[in-house]
C-alpha cells in the first residue's frame, strides 16, 4: 500500500521515524511526502528517503497556462463533491491569506496540481498529516474529492496520553469508532472523570503553555534568535514558514511580553459575581488550527461574541474568559471592543475555569476542551465546530448563536452519568495510546516506549484500510 506523510516543521522527524517504522515492519508499504520546505525536504533526504518520493511544492514556482486551468477544473471538480466552496482554504491559513489575492490564487493552482498530480501518480491510499497549513488543508479538501483517506493523527484531549485518527481536516470523525469499549475503558474513563470533576485537573498541554510571556525566557529569546536567519531564506519557497515581513509587522509576537505587561497593569479584566446567572464564552488563542481550521466560519470571536449577545436572553451575562496563553497577543482596543458588547463580562483569564463551569448555565466554544470538561461535569455545552466529544449527552453541536436560547431552556438529559461514562469509554475504545508530537516540544514523543505504540497504531489503522 502507497501511504503518504505531510512535512510539518519539527514534527517531520517525528514523522520520519514513524515511515520508516511502518515500512520495515510490513514491506509492502511505501511511504512518499508532500512537502513545501527544501530544509525539511533534504532532511528526508539526509536520512535516507528517496527524492523522488517527495513532492516538492515551491512558493515561487509558476505553473504553465494548460496547467493552470487543468488546476481551476480540479479545484470546481473537488468543491462539487465536498460541497463546499475551495475559497475557505484561503482563510484557514495564517500566512497566505495575508497575501495579495493573485499571489494567493497562484499558489492555489499551483499547490492544487502538484498534490493532486502526486495522489493520482502514486497511487497513495492514505494521507497523514496535520490539518494547520494551507498546503495540508489543501491536501484533506482534494483526498475527499478523489476518495482517498486523509488521517490526522491528533490527541483526544482527555486523556491526553491518548490519540487518534481523525478524518480529514476536522476533528468530528474518526477513522474508525466500531471498537465497543471494554471494561479496561470504562475504568479508564471513570477515572478521567474524577481527575476533571473531582481533582480539578486540566489537560497537560495546559500546564506546558500556560506561561505568561517574558523577554528573560530563554526559550522565548532562543526562538526569536532561530527564526531570524529562517524568516530570510525559507518563505521564498516555503509558503507555510512566516517572513520577516510577517513577524515584524503582521504577527508581531515580539511584543507579546510587552503588551502582556501593559494589558496586566491597565486591568481590563473583571472578576465573577457571586449568584450572577451566566453563560460562559472562552476565547480561542489566535491563529491557531482550533479556530481558523476547525472553526473558519467563526473565526472572528468578536463578531461572534455580538451573536451571542443578540441571542441570549438579558437575565442572563455573558462571561467572556480570556485565554490564559494568550494575553498580551490581543491588543487593549479588541480587548474594548469586547467589553462593549452587551451583558458582557470580560472575566480575568487566571479564575479557574473549572470554576466557572460549575457556577454557569451553558458554555460556548468554537472547538475548546471547555466543552468537553464542562461535558464531564454534567453541565450544558456547545461547540460552534463540530466535534467529537459532542456525542457526550449535553453537549451540543451548534451552527448558530440563534440555538442558544433553546438550548437555554431545555432540561438536562435524563441518566446524563451513564451516558458520560459510556461516551467517554467509548471514545477512549477508539483511540490509541501515545503521544503524536515534535521532539523539540515533546522529547518523549520519540522515546522508543511511544514509538513503538504508536507505530503500532499507524499500522493497525492502514491494516483496516488495506
Amino acid at each position: 500500500m502507497n501511504i503518504c506523510f505531510i512535512t510539518c516543521f519539527n514534527k517531520t522527524i517525528f514523522f520520519k521515524k514513524i515511515s520508516d517504522t511502518l515500512e520495515k515492519q510490513n514491506p509492502q508499504i511505501t511511504t512518499y511526502w508532500i512537502s513545501t520546505s527544501p530544509k525539511w525536504s533534504q532532511y528526508l533526504v539526509d536520512n535516507g528517503t528517496d527524492p523522488a518520493k517527495i513532492v516538492q511544492i515551491n512558493a515561487d514556482e509558476q505553473l504553465l497556462q494548460h496547467e493552470n486551468d487543468q488546476a481551476k477544473e480540479l479545484l470546481s471538480s473537488a468543491e462539487l463533491k465536498n460541497n463546499k466552496s475551495g475559497n475557505f482554504i484561503f482563510l484557514t491559513d495564517r500566512i497566505i491569506k495575508h497575501w495579495n489575492h493573485n499571489k494567493a490564487e497562484n499558489y492555489l493552482l499551483l499547490a492544487t496540481k502538484k498534490i493532486h498530480d502526486a495522489l493520482k501518480n502514486n497511487h497513495i491510499k492514505i494521507v497523514f498529516g496535520e490539518a494547520t497549513a494551507f498546503h495540508e488543508v489543501l491536501t484533506a479538501f482534494l483526498c475527499e474529492a478523489n476518495a482517498i483517506e486523509f488521517l490526522k493523527p491528533h490527541t483526544i484531549r482527555i486523556p491526553t496520553t491518548h490519540f487518534a485518527f481523525f478524518k480529514g481536516y476536522l476533528e468530528n470523525q474518526f477513522a474508525s469508532e466500531d471498537t465497543p469499549p471494554s471494561s479496561t475503558d470504562f475504568e479508564k474513563a471513570k477515572q478521567q472523570i474524577i481527575s476533571v470533576t473531582e481533582k480539578n485537573q486540566k489537560p497537560d498541554y495546559f500546564y506546558i503553555n500556560n506561561k505568561r510571556p517574558s523577554y528573560f525566557d530563554k526559550k522565548f529569546l532562543s526562538t526569536v534568535i532561530k527564526k531570524i536567519p529562517e524568516s530570510y531564506k525559507e518563505p521564498i519557497k516555503n509558503a507555510s514558514e512566516k517572513s520577516i515581513y510577517h513577524h515584524l509587522f503582521i504577527e508581531q509576537k515580539f511584543l507579546t511580553p510587552l503588551k502582556s505587561l501593559i494589558t496586566s497593569k491597565v486591568n481590563q479584566f473583571e472578576e465573577p459575581i457571586d449568584g450572577e446567572k451566566f453563560i460562559l464564552f472562552t476565547l480561542h488563542k489566535q491563529p491557531e488550527a482550533s479556530i481558523d481550521v476547525l472553526g473558519t466560519a467563526h473565526s472572528n470571536q468578536i463578531e461572534l461574541i455580538r451573536s451571542i449577545s443578540l441571542n441570549t436572553p438579558r437575565d442572563y451575562k455573558i462571561y467572556v474568559k480570556e485565554h490564559s496563553n494568550a494575553v498580551g497577543e490581543r491588543s487593549l482596543n479588541y480587548l474594548s471592543d469586547i467589553k462593549k458588547i452587551p451583558n458582557v463580562r470580560l472575566i480575568n483569564p487566571s479564575f479557574d475555569s473549572h470554576k466557572l463551569i460549575k457556577a454557569s448555565e451553558l458554555v460556548l466554544t468554537i472547538s475548546g476542551t471547555i466543552a468537553f470538561e464542562a461535558a464531564l461535569y454534567g453541565k450544558k455545552s456547545a461547540t460552534f465546530a463540530p466535534m467529537f466529544f459532542n456525542k457526550i449527552s449535553n453537549c451540543y453541536h451548534i451552527k448558530s448563536a440563534e440555538s442558544i436560547p433553546k438550548i437555554l431552556s431545555e432540561k438536562l438529559i435524563d441518566n446524563s452519568e451513564s451516558n458520560i461514562s459510556s461516551s467517554l469509554a467509548s471514545i477512549i475504545s477508539n483511540s490509541y495510546t501515545g503521544s503524536i508530537s515534535d521532539p523539540v516540544s515533546s522529547p518523549n514523543c520519540i522515546s522508543e516506549e511511544n514509538m513503538n505504540s504508536v507505530s503500532s497504531a499507524f499500522l493497525a489503522c492502514i491494516k483496516k484500510y488495506e
